[in-house]
């Protein structure tokens, strides 16, 4: 049979089955990736256009206009359904935020994590295309066990195939500039683009018009970059390294010309990638210490990878090793900072550079305790070492940061004269010379003096601590002395005055913009336990869940112990007893962070539990523990609320509710000048127990109470108080 015969009897066969099929039942022929069909595929849809006699059938097809070539049999055929009565054509734009989740979830069928969904969303930006294979990608990881690194599958098969073909079909100017444009890895004007690619004028701007009609670039606010980041990872990925090292010197050389200073970051990182170590190195240090004195720890730690592994001798390395030492011991991540700081200690006793030596020292011992491998008495024993040195060869800095860490260490142990004997050093950091040294030596001070000293004292020296910082320059110091500034009015319940709310605001909007783990952690969480101790239980909970996502997965038991007793205690007073419950024993099940003062705020916590639940055996059980935690420590050195609590209600369920008073009325009279929060919260459920006996005596001792509150402007207190009076 003649081959052109054969033929059209296929077709004849194809439209008889699918007027079969519409005889029966209205038909879609639905077809994805249009742009790819080859001849024989257009033909028979072709004929089937011309040659329809009856019946309801549809066809739909889906294409990428980028991907067609005007030449091509598809294009020919699109052109001719124009003139189709019957031809409906849809533009099918970027998804919105909303309808990019459901399509991924749609597609990953309940197969990915809330936060998979989100990274999906952001890396597709809306471009159905690249959503549906990326969730399919991360899908295939799923599947084979284990949890997905969506970084890996950032850029699938699919799609780098695809991309790379569109690449591969541009001009040679047009490939030059979205090779440029992808090295910038930043929307950049039109002759930066130029001038790193080495394209000028007419050629520039026909190249860039033909890389916007096949849909790889986009403007935004006059300047240029990749459509999609995977558009961008697609392209670099397909440069030569020769090719890629070029362009990143071009970019570096680009940059240089302009205001150096404010362009650090960007210069240092292309000079790296271009191989020129001596620039890679200067601008990387220099972007390394602007990040560290605003509190971007996180960057500064990345730019400091960069100085390293281009320093020019062993020695230099090892110093930027040390200041990588410092900076992971500030994000808690003890175990990696510990052989850093070593090796800084080696360094620095070689180059007789004492002062830094010391202040490495101390960080070094604490991180080994905090990671568990010295004792308490070993790091007590070297800081006493490293703080007699320093007095002796007036290293003041080094002093303050040993006198800051053992305070830290000593309060742990509940070493109440230990601490006091800390303030005459603290004095001398103080009043020294050196402005850091000052900074550091207010901040110990005041938060000493507030629980074991002159609470007076505190106030004066939270308030010095934040003007010194602020008058010398001092952005990191700045930061942790807003903290305690924050520590210290809250005792004082005052951060509800004017006072408290500017340095409230003052300290969220630095933690906002700061890379250091630990301050972020402590403003969000320190506000938490300002709203919980004055009974604003749902702001307590935002804050202290925007905490607990803070530290994350980091390597601080000490802190992630205290947020669980505070997110006990939490739990309790909103009476959801079973997550109170739960975190108390989270913590019990913490290695390394049973400390006396959180042993027994939990088992004072689950012994409260009990007592709301009725269980008489675990109480007596939580009733002799905290006893034995609570031996040789005194109870009000932190505050002492839930353990009182649980103490009074033991008497109370005795029959000695005069007794139970008794215990609340005691301890709030040792805490009155030092937790006033706490005093009140004392005195509240002192009224409350009185009031099952004596309606007068609770309504004197709310009144003491309500009215220090409402000086206070503590709404909910005085809400809960008045319906005692």
């Amino acid at each position: 049979m003649h081959p052109g015969a054969l033929q059209r009897r296929l077709l004849e066969a194809i439209r008889q089955f699918f007027m079969m099929l519409a005889h029966r039942q209205p038909v879609v022929l639905f077809l994805d990736d249009f742009h790819w069909a080859d001849d024989t595929s257009v033909t028979a849809l072709e004929y089937l256009r011309r040659r329809w006699a009856a019946g309801s059938f549809a066809v739909v097809m889906a294409m990428r206009p980028e991907e067609l070539h005007a030449e091509a049999a598809v294009c020919r055929f699109l052109r001719a359904l124009e003139d189709c009565q019957a031809h409906v054509a849809v533009d099918v734009d970027e998804l919105g935020e909303d309808a990019a989740v459901e399509l991924v979830k749609d597609v990953a069928k309940g197969g990915r994590t809330v936060g998979d969904v989100s990274k999906i969303c952001t890396l597709g930006r809306g471009n159905p295309f690249f959503l549906i294979e990326l969730t399919l990608e991360g899908g295939r990881a799923w599947q084979r066990g284990g949890t997905i690194d969506l970084d890996a599958v950032s850029l699938p098969l699919s799609v780098s195939h695809v991309l790379r073909e569109r690449v591969g079909r541009l001009s040679r100017s047009g490939r030059a500039v979205i090779g440029a444009l992808a090295v910038w890895g930043r929307p950049v004007t039109l002759r930066a683009v130029g001038w790193v690619a080495r394209v000028w004028g007419k050629e520039l701007v026909s190249a860039t018009e033909e890389l916007a009609a096949a849909r790889l670039v986009e403007w935004s606010g006059g300047r240029l970059g990749p459509r999609h980041e995977l558009i961008r990872q697609s392209v670099y990925r397909g440069l030569g390294e020769a090719t890629r090292a070029w362009l990143h010197d071009r970019s570096a050389r680009y940059l240089m010309r302009g205001r150096l200073a404010l362009r650090a970051e960007e210069i240092a990182l292309h000079c790296d990638r271009a191989g020129d170590r001596e620039n890679a190195l200067k601008f990387a240090r220099d972007a390394a210490k602007r990040a560290e004195d605003s509190g971007a720890v996180l960057e500064a730690m990345h730019f400091l990878s960069i100085a390293q592994r281009n320093a020019k001798s062993a020695e230099e390395a090892v110093d930027i090793l040390g200041q990588l030492g410092k900076l992971r011991y500030l994000q808690l991540d003890f175990a990696g900072a510990a052989p850093l700081l070593d090796f800084a200690v080696q360094r620095y006793r070689s180059e007789g550079r004492r002062g830094e030596r010391l202040a490495a020292e101390v960080w070094r011992v604490d991180a080994l305790s905090r990671s568990g491998s010295f004792s308490m008495d070993h790091v007590l024993e070297q800081l006493r070492a490293i703080k007699l040195e320093a007095q002796e060869t007036e290293q003041w800095e080094a002093l303050a940061v040993a006198v800051d860490v053992e305070w830290h260490l000593l309060d742990r142990l509940g070493a109440a004269a230990a601490l006091e004997r800390l303030l005459a050093e603290g004095e001398k950091c103080a009043m020294s010379q050196s402005a850091r040294a000052g900074c550091i030596g207010h901040r110990s001070l005041a938060i000493i003096h507030q629980y074991y000293g002159d609470p007076e004292a505190a106030l004066r020296h939270c308030v010095a601590g934040v003007q010194l910082a602020r008058a010398e320059g001092l952005q990191d110091e700045l930061l942790r002395n807003l903290n305690a500034r924050i520590v210290v009015l809250l005792q004082h319940g005052l951060l509800e005055t004017a006072e408290g709310r500017a340095a409230r605001d003052s300290g969220e909007a630095l933690a906002a913009r700061s890379g250091d783990l630990f301050f972020r952690y402590n403003v969000r969480a320190n506000i938490g336990v300002w709203f919980l101790d004055i009974g604003e239980l749902e702001k307590a909970q935002a804050f202290f869940g925007e905490g607990e996502r803070i530290i994350g997965e980091a390597e601080a038991r000490s802190v992630r112990a205290l947020l669980y007793v505070n997110l006990g205690e939490l739990y309790y007073e909103m009476r959801r007893i079973e997550e109170s419950r739960d975190y108390y024993r989270r913590l019990l099940d913490l290695p390394g962070a049973q400390l006396w003062y959180t042993t027994a705020m939990t088992h004072a916590g689950l012994g409260l539990c009990a007592v709301h639940m009725g269980d008489l055996r675990e109480m007596r059980k939580q009733e002799e523990l905290l006893s034995s935690a609570l031996r040789g420590h005194p109870k009000w050195a932190n505050d002492p609320s839930m353990i009182v609590r649980f103490e009074a209600q033991l008497a109370h369920r005795r029959g000695s509710t005069e007794g139970a008073v008794e215990l609340l009325n005691d301890a709030a009279a040792v805490i009155r000048r030092r937790q006033v929060p706490n005093w009140i919260k004392l005195k509240l459920e002192a009224a409350r127990m009185l009031a099952k006996i004596s309606k007068a005596e609770a309504a004197a001792t709310a009144r003491e109470a309500y009215e220090v509150a409402a000086a206070l402007n503590l709404e909910r207190r005085c809400q809960q108080l008045q319906a005692f009076l």
